[in-house]
């Protein structure tokens, strides 16, 4: 077992969503939502070296602020992670695509 914990607050719903995925080798990617600080979480698994590193994702500079209900739901895969919000938007990450993709702009993990 894996204990992924203390990032967040008392109160911010941490893992009220969550996303995994295998990558095989000893390497997996885990996406975390904590919805009462309107936060989300990437982890991806070193196999080498057996750590986890943490990158907080956020909407970037087109917000002051992430979104209300940002981190309500996430999905992840082998490259991308998307996060949905209370603002009828899904925001995605990605380690290939940059840009504006289907008027919403992809974000760089």
């Amino acid at each position: 077992p894996v204990l992924l914990a203390g990032f967040t607050g008392a109160g911010a719903l941490f893992a009220s969503s969550t996303g995994v995925a295998d990558l095989g080798g000893g390497r997996a990617v885990v996406a975390v939502g904590a919805l009462g600080e309107q936060r989300a979480f990437l982890f991806e698994r070193d196999a080498a070296a057996g750590t986890w590193a943490k990158h907080e994702l956020s909407v970037g500079s087109s917000y002051l602020e992430n979104p209300q209900g940002f981190g309500r739901s996430v999905g992840v895969g082998p490259k991308s992670v998307a996060v949905g919000s209370d603002v009828k938007k899904v925001f995605m990450y990605t380690k290939d695509i940059v840009g504006l993709v289907d008027r919403t702009y992809a974000m760089p993990l």
